[in-house]
Order: C-alpha cells, then sequence, then structure tokens
C-alpha cells in the first residue's frame, strides 16, 4: 500500500512538473516573439484586413457592445454597420476595452494571444493521453511553431480564435465530451465560416450515436441562424468582408494556381521539418486501417479532404492571403499529429527526434517573424496609419465632439486612417474623378490626405477638385480640407501661403533635353507646384527637378515623374520640396532625357511657402 501511495505521488510531481515545464517553453516563446509589438495597431502582411477587425472593437468599445450590429468606421455602410461572421474576438476585445479603460491594439492583442495559448493547452492535454506529456510538449510546440501561426498568433483576425476553439474540441473529443466538442465546432465556425465544414464533417463521426443528433443539428442551427442573419445584414446595410466563393474555372488553373501557391506561400506555411512529420503518413494510414485506428483515422482523413476542399473552393484568393492556411491546413496538421501520437506511442527515441525538429522549427520560424516584422520603406499601409495616427491631435483640435465626417483620399485601405483618428467617414483607393465627385456628393465635413498624394495623385487625377476645397490644417504629413464651393480657389492656396508665379506658359511645343529652365533664389523653405496640361508624341516620362547649388556645388536635389502617353492630352501635377538653404541658386526646370516632344498648353511652375515644414512619414 505504501509503495502504491508512492508511485502515486511521483506520477503527480511528475505531471506537474511536465505541466509547468509545457507552460514556461510556451511563456517564453511568446515572450521571444511578440514582445515588441505587444501593442502595435495593425501592421505588416493584411493589415489592411486586421485593421477592418481592430475598428469593429473600437465601436464595440465606443458604441456599448451591441454584438448582433458589428459596425467599423467606414460610412460606405450606412453607420458603418456591416455583414460579418459572429464577431466574438472584435467583441470581447471591445469588452475588455471597458474594463482597462482604454483602447489601445495590446488589449486585442493579448486577449488574441491568451485565446491561441488556450487552443495549443487543450492540444497538448488531447496528446497527453496517447503520448505523455514530455511527447506532448514537443509536438504541441512543433504545431505552435508553424511559421503562419506564429506570425498571427497575436493578431487581430478571428482565424487564430477558431482554431483554438477547433483545438479545444479535439480535446473534447478525445476525452468523449461529444456536446461540448459540437459546441466548441459551432463556435469554431461562426467565428469563421470555412470550420463549418469540419462541423458537417463531424456528423460522420456521431451518425451511429443518436443521442448526439440532436446537438448536432442545434449546433447547425445556430450556425444556419446567424447565416440568415448575416444575409439579413448584408441586404440591409452591405458588407466589407469577401463572402464570395473564388474557386479556378478548370482544372487547368487550378494546377497553375496551386503551383503559384506553393512557390509564394509553401515554406511559410510549413517549414521543411514540418513536412518532414508528414512522411508517415501513408503508413500511419495503412496500419491504423488494418489495426482499427480509432478516431484519429477517421478524422485526419476527413480533415484532409475538408482543407483540401476548402482550398480549391477559394484557391483564387490563396494567391494573396496566406492565413487562409488558418482555417484548412492547420486544423487538419493538428488532426494529424493526433494521429501520431496514437499511432507512435510505442516508438523508441520518438521524444528525441521530436524535441529536435521541434528546434529546428524554431529557427526557421524566427528569421521568418523578423522579416515579416522589419519595416519596409515602400509599405505605404503601415506609415498610412501612424500619419493619421499622429493627426488625431489636429482632427480633434478641428473637431472636438469627434463628430464630423471625414472624407480621406489615398486611403490604402477601408479603414485603416479612419482608426487612426477615431472617426466614421470614407475611404477613397482610387482618385478617379468619378469616385472623388460621388463621394463628396455625401457632404463629409472635411476632407484629408497624405501630403506626398494630394497633388501628385487626388489634384492629378481631378483638377476640377481645386475649386470644391478649402484650406483647414496641416501637421505636415496629413493635409485637411473644408468642403466649400470655391469658384476661384487656387492649388496655391490648397498647398501654402505666399504664392509666388515661376513660370506660366500658355502654349509651346518643345523637344530640349531641358524645358523651361528657371534659375532663381529663396531665402526660406518653398513647395514648388508644376501643373497644366501635357501631350507628347510618344509615351513617356518627364521629369520636375529642383536642383540647389553653392559656390558651383550642388546641396540639394529633388525630381518627381510627370507621365505622359502619345497622342492623349492630359492634365498632370506634381510638387517636390525645397528646404531652407544656404544656396547661391536654385535651378528649376523639366527634364526631358529622352528628347521626346512635348506639348505644354497654359503649364505653370510655382512656389508657395508651404502651411507647415513636410515630415517624413513614420516607420515606426
Amino acid at each position: 500500500m505504501h509503495k502504491i501511495w508512492r508511485y502515486k505521488v511521483y506520477i503527480y510531481r511528475m505531471n506537474r512538473i511536465s505541466f509547468f515545464l509545457f507552460i514556461g517553453l510556451l511563456l517564453s516563446l511568446c515572450i521571444w516573439f511578440y514582445r515588441s509589438n505587444w501593442n502595435h495597431p495593425p501592421e505588416f502582411a493584411h493589415a489592411w484586413n486586421m485593421s477592418d477587425y481592430y475598428a469593429m472593437s473600437l465601436r464595440f468599445y465606443e458604441q456599448g457592445g451591441k454584438i448582433w450590429l458589428p459596425q467599423t468606421y467606414n460610412l460606405d455602410t450606412p453607420d458603418g454597420i456591416t455583414a460579418s461572421d459572429f464577431p466574438l474576438p472584435a467583441w470581447l476585445s471591445g469588452l475588455m476595452m471597458h474594463i482597462t479603460g482604454g483602447a489601445a491594439p495590446g488589449v486585442y492583442r493579448m486577449l488574441s494571444l491568451l485565446v491561441g495559448m488556450l487552443g495549443l493547452y487543450f492540444l497538448w492535454a488531447a496528446l497527453k493521453r496517447d503520448v505523455g506529456a514530455y511527447r506532448a510538449s514537443a509536438l504541441t510546440l512543433l504545431f505552435g511553431l508553424l511559421p503562419t501561426l506564429v506570425f498571427y498568433q497575436n493578431s487581430f483576425l478571428p482565424s487564430t480564435w477558431s482554431l483554438a476553439a477547433f483545438l479545444a474540441a479535439c480535446y473534447a473529443h478525445s476525452r468523449k465530451q461529444t456536446r461540448w466538442a459540437i459546441g466548441l465546432l459551432t463556435l469554431a465556425a461562426l467565428m469563421r465560416k470555412p470550420y463549418c465544414l469540419f462541423l458537417l464533417g463531424y456528423f460522420f463521426l456521431i451518425f451511429r450515436s443518436r443521442k448526439y443528433w440532436i446537438p448536432w443539428l442545434a449546433g447547425m442551427l445556430v450556425f444556419g441562424a446567424w447565416q440568415l442573419y448575416d444575409v439579413y445584414l448584408s441586404n440591409k446595410y452591405g458588407h466589407l468582408f469577401l463572402r464570395n466563393i473564388m474557386a479556378p474555372d478548370h482544372w487547368g488553373e487550378a494546377w497553375n494556381l496551386g503551383l503559384q501557391i506553393w512557390s509564394k506561400w509553401g515554406l511559410n506555411w510549413f517549414s521543411p521539418w514540418h513536412l518532414l512529420v508528414l512522411l508517415p503518413i501513408p503508413f500511419q494510414a495503412l496500419r491504423s486501417k488494418r489495426e482499427g485506428g480509432g478516431w484519429h483515422i477517421g478524422l485526419l482523413a476527413g480533415g484532409v479532404l475538408l482543407a483540401f476542399g476548402y482550398f480549391l473552393g477559394m484557391e483564387k484568393q490563396f494567391v494573396d492571403h496566406d492565413y487562409y492556411a488558418l482555417d484548412c491546413f492547420y486544423p487538419a496538421y493538428a488532426l494529424f499529429l493526433l494521429h501520431l501520437g496514437q499511432q507512435t506511442r510505442s516508438w523508441r527515441y520518438t521524444l528525441a527526434l521530436e524535441t529536435v525538429l521541434m528546434l529546428a522549427s524554431f529557427f526557421w520560424a524566427n528569421p521568418i517573424q523578423v522579416l515579416n516584422q522589419n519595416p519596409d520603406p515602400v509599405r505605404i499601409g503601415e506609415k498610412t496609419y501612424r500619419a493619421y495616427q499622429a493627426a488625431k491631435p489636429m482632427f480633434d483640435r478641428l473637431d472636438p465632439e469627434r463628430k464630423a465626417q471625414v472624407l480621406v483620399f489615398e486611403a490604402y485601405s477601408f479603414n485603416f486612417p479612419l482608426v487612426g483618428i477615431q472617426r466614421t467617414g470614407y475611404c477613397l483607393l482610387s482618385s478617379h474623378p468619378d469616385v472623388q465627385n460621388r463621394y463628396l456628393d455625401k457632404k463629409p465635413e472635411y476632407a484629408a490626405c497624405l501630403d506626398t498624394f494630394f497633388v501628385a495623385e487626388v489634384v492629378n487625377d481631378n483638377p476640377a477638385i481645386i475649386q470644391k476645397l478649402q484650406f483647414a490644417d496641416c501637421d505636415g504629413k496629413v493635409s485637411v480640407f473644408r468642403l466649400a464651393d470655391a469658384p476661384n480657389n487656387t492649388l496655391e492656396a490648397l498647398a501654402g501661403t505666399n504664392a509666388r508665379v515661376l513660370t506660366d506658359t500658355s502654349s509651346a511645343v518643345l523637344s530640349e533635353e531641358y524645358l523651361l529652365v528657371r534659375n532663381t533664389k529663396f531665402d526660406e523653405a518653398n513647395k514648388i507646384l508644376c501643373y497644366g496640361t501635357f501631350s507628347s508624341n510618344v509615351s513617356g516620362e518627364i521629369r520636375l527637378v529642383v536642383s540647389a547649388f553653392k559656390g558651383g556645388k550642388s546641396l540639394y536635389y529633388a525630381d518627381k515623374p510627370i507621365r505622359l502617353k502619345a497622342g492623349v492630352e492630359m492634365f498632370r501635377s506634381v510638387d517636390a520640396y525645397l528646404p531652407s538653404l544656404d544656396a547661391d541658386e536654385v535651378r528649376l526646370y523639366l527634364w526631358n532625357p529622352a528628347r521626346i516632344t512635348v506639348q505644354c498648353k497654359r503649364v505653370r511652375m510655382s512656389a508657395v511657402r508651404p502651411y507647415c515644414r513636410p515630415l517624413p512619414l513614420p516607420d515606426r
């Protein structure tokens, strides 16, 4: 009796040690991977999509948390209400913002990370029954180090929440808690539609047990009810999220897309070490079939079929959406690990091998995470958000009650800038005159644009907008305008003060290398504007050049392109910033390196003192 008691104490202590070892390793990986971005707003890959979910959580925080009315800041849908999958992640994040008293993005990120860690815990618990705690730790951490999962684990996407619910459902099924498994699969499907395939497939595991038909039907009815309500929201308010199947048109296209997807995302989804673990699949499947391998082989085969079914149904989207793997391939991989654990429980040296593979996976996932979190100088999405986030105090001065609607030109995404200033409005992804005019007709109180794009994109595509705006404020990165009927307004008035016309050409046909050359001097910083109607005999490019000299040496140089199409008369506008310099001479001209024939009509080159000194768009 004494020996039995000592053995039980030993087992209890070993279980505690293995549990705390697993939790310690899990926390260490979380700190390592997420220590630098735990409070960052949506950024990097698919930041445009994550910003929609973050906007939804902020609206739940501001509007009192009506989970049945998901809203964003974008008024393309009435009051910002949009059809959506069940918005539990955004709603819970909004609730936590109420509890913590702040709307920092870290609230959403930490909650997502906590849910993801709970999912990994349930996978560990399910594996532990078959392989013991230490092997379960190695296999669970191997799963947790899937490169794409590492990047999105603390993100704003609901896919990680659904994956965690799916892993919890696997644990419940392993404990024969079928009703819990059905409930968790239903929750996963509500938060992310693709998981309804696993809920549907689960019926084939329980169809012999009629006592579980009613819970399964209840789960399907709950899922179906939300889908009907989702259709109602879409018909009444509209939607911002993708709702259509994007299958290839024929098998040839499916094959070509598959090769393209694998070459782009394959080793971002699975490291070579994760793929190495898959090698025993055929042999284990045959062995399971021969020996009656329990529920694992049925789930494994079904999971793989469902994953590839979803992949084929959405293959066109997979080309640009790496996180779709979280909705199909990663659940199937988790089922394979469960099957692997059952089939190899008696194998020797598996713990050592799986530990080596887990460590190798870490060294594969870590540089991918570093690369994904490395600011890209041409990635305008994050810079757009941070510029508008920094501009929020300016909007607070103009609109202290936060009731004004804002039209954002060149917005990059449907919610990114509006999340930064935390105001409702409209985001334009196109500068086409028809698009601009349609949204100006909605009569928002303010229009805003990054200084980088206003002259070269917004005015360039629609010069008539000059007569519809009046300058309101700027902070060096973002300019804000009031809507007004201003028929006598000029581009100079929108760009700065103390306008000075340098060159004004009514009509000229030129083919020299240097056009409209003007040598002058400036005592302070200026913004140089060049605009007018151009045409050319061939398609090509000329460039506005601003260069400053002192003692014959170059102090400063900047150029901006003016693109022309053959035989097409086009309005073009560009601007270039000239800082305050101790220069003897400033030379302004249009550079025509190809010496194409250019016809200029009503082309003006002018200088204004900018309303505020332009600042570089922030990287972090």
